[in-house]
């Protein structure tokens, strides 16, 4: 469990910087690099749940 959360951190630590280099830069490339790190935080986080169905 620990080791998701270091991986989200990471994740989200590098979607930061490619948002400050690409609009320090003017890159639209590092932009939406970082737009998709972040979709991929936020997926990771609340990611699909699995459903239990209790027949009864």
């Amino acid at each position: 469990m620990l080791k998701k959360w270091l991986v989200l951190a990471a994740i989200l630590l590098a979607a930061l910087v490619s948002y400050g280099y690409g609009f320090s830069h003017g890159l639209l490339l590092f932009i939406v690099l970082g737009m998709v790190l972040e979709m991929g935080f936020w997926l990771g986080i609340f990611g699909k749940k699995t459903s239990f169905d209790k027949k009864t």
